[in-house]
């Protein structure tokens, strides 16, 4: 054998027994001191109020691999408190790729991907309710480049793939039942970026991309009444959108079992979205604090189903006005718009004595709703929800309401007005013959509009009701068959009670008062639904006779 070859074999061996020798140190010597020095950087950077603890790290400088087992990073104390807290869990963490020139060179540690086995993440909501609004972070802020500032002087990871975690959000640090949940989702990052110009700009990271896709997920409304489930629920922080293809609000009872397990008189409701789209969303306050930061919240193909059964007694509880419920939410709210399109509602209402409910739909329902916000530092005498409602009634006459609410009023308080285009009157009938049981014969719409203001007491304003040839018919209790008595009842309320039309014969148009009792035990859409019915009433049968009918109720 030649000296040179002899030279070049001692070389390859001496320098594979280097390699040996420097993967044993990393994995018996250095990869403690890395573990020591990760803990107290992971306990430097949050202030003492996150700790690490893993069963061990392997080095592999051959296949530039770091693999990390039984990863957990929690607060040192579980607590309620005014900023989020999250456990995260692995069984497995796996860097693969690493290079080790950079590291050395210049201290920039690239990654090319990580990858996690069995991860676990849970977040426990901050109870800090309203935004302080400061320039700069505080200086106990969480940061990632905190955390590796001392080694480091930046983290690049191409790849970041999270599949499966269990996610479960909790209301604070000491609730073990989550009020979110999902098992069926992946968290995607390309080009993670951490350096001292995310600091700069207080950002926990850069990336190209972000996003998380949650195929099924579940939420848990407290009072166990309903759940909320979805499908498909995508969120990208770079984009700022959180999209979900399929959201429905469901009644864990039946309509006969729901009051009775509330045990009182209630309303039930079924909703079924196909997509709600939040744009311009502050995707990472909504999961830390529940707070909702939105541009404009998109709902297409809304399908409402509504029961209330007045079988059961009312409960005396005063209920809160609009203005009250949102500013009582126990979390900061800002939306400039939302938009439903396309949506549909039907109503039902099952009252003593009768055996079926009366039922009531809007169809092709378009909302807009602006100006929500529960930050009340901000608010002024300009300061209102409006809501502008364009709908279809019984699939016939088109139907608008713009109802505005200031913000600065706690009580109940709201400016109402809208109108209704031609249609035929015999389409109430599915509402109205099982809750006043009369039937419309004949009938027509031909217009009508209505402007009232509601306080917390009454409601006052005009209407004008313009229709010809109403005929009407009177049902026994059953609402079904007519007897001697119900004819006479019939000829004396087409003859005396009720106009057949509106104009006169003499075209004089009558312009009916609104005025409603505000009845604390119940909501603002029974509050304005009851104040548009008692403008009608003496549109068809006069002021003076319907004030008189009703002293004879």
């Amino acid at each position: 054998m030649s000296k040179i070859a002899r030279i070049t074999g001692f070389s390859l061996l001496f320098f594979v027994i280097i390699f040996l020798i420097s993967g044993i140190l990393l994995n018996v010597y250095f990869n403690k001191k890395i573990i020591e020095s990760v803990k107290e950087q992971v306990s430097e950077s949050t202030h003492g109020q996150y700790a690490l603890i893993l069963d061990g790290l392997t080095i592999n400088i051959f296949t530039r691999t770091i693999t990390v087992k039984n990863i957990i990073i929690a607060p040192v104390i579980k607590e309620t408190s005014s900023k989020a807290q999250f456990v995260f869990k692995a069984k497995i963490l796996r860097t693969i790729d690493f290079s080790i020139l950079p590291y050395f060179t210049g201290h920039d540690l690239l990654i090319d991907r990580v990858e996690f086995e069995q991860p676990q993440i849970s977040i426990f909501q901050g109870y800090k309710r309203m935004p302080k609004r400061t320039a700069e972070p505080a200086e106990n802020d969480f940061s990632i480049f905190k955390l590796f500032s001392k080694q480091l002087n930046s983290l690049s990871i191409g790849h970041i793939d999270i599949m499966n975690s269990k996610i479960n959000i909790y209301k604070n640090g000491t609730d073990t039942l989550s009020v979110f949940s999902s098992n069926d989702n992946s968290l995607s990052i390309k080009n993670f970026n951490v350096n001292s110009e995310t600091e700069k700009t207080s950002r926990l990271f850069i990336a190209d991309k972000f996003e998380i896709v949650m195929n099924k997920f579940f939420y848990h409304i407290g009072n166990g009444l309903y759940t909320l489930q979805g499908k498909r629920l995508y969120t990208s922080y770079i984009d700022s959108t959180l999209t979900i293809d399929s959201l429905q609000v469901v009644p864990n009872f039946s309509k006969k079992e729901f009051a009775e397990e509330a045990g009182r008189q209630i309303t039930r409701v079924k909703i079924i979205s196909s997509k709600i789209e939040a744009k311009m969303m502050d995707v990472k306050l909504f999961f830390e604090y529940n707070w909702l930061v939105i541009n404009k919240v998109g709902i297409t193909g809304c399908s409402m189903d509504i029961y209330r059964d007045n079988t059961l007694p009312i409960k005396h509880i005063i209920r809160p006005s609009v203005q009250a419920i949102l500013k009582s939410l126990p979390f900061f709210v800002s939306v400039d718009t939302i938009e439903m399109k396309n949506g549909e509602a039907v109503y039902q209402e099952l009252n003593p004595a009768m055996i079926l409910p009366g039922k009531l739909s809007l169809n092709k329902i378009n909302v807009i709703i602006t100006g929500v916000q529960n930050d009340t530092s901000l608010y002024s005498k300009k300061s209102n929800i409006t809501v502008k409602l364009n709908a279809y009634i019984m699939n016939q006459g088109r139907f608008r309401e713009t109802c505005t609410f200031p913000l600065i009023n706690s009580e109940d308080f709201f400016y109402c007005s809208g109108s209704c285009t031609s249609m035929p009157l015999a389409s109430f009938n599915p509402m109205i013959q099982h809750t006043k049981n009369i039937s419309i014969i004949s009938g027509q719409l031909d217009y009508a509009s209505f402007s009232f203001t509601a306080n917390k007491n009454s409601s006052y304003g005009t209407m004008k009701f313009i229709y010809h040839d109403l005929k009407v018919e009177v049902l026994n209790k059953l609402g079904n068959k007519i007897g001697f008595r119900e004819k006479v009842k019939t000829f004396l309320m087409n003859k005396i009670v009720i106009k057949d039309r509106n104009p006169d014969k003499n075209g004089v148009v009558r312009i009916s008062n609104i005025h409603a009792e505000h009845n604390p035990y119940r909501f603002f859409p029974y509050y304005s639904m009851q104040s548009i019915l008692s403008g009608i009433e003496p549109a068809v049968e006069g002021e003076n006779k319907a004030k008189w009918l009703k002293k004879k109720k």
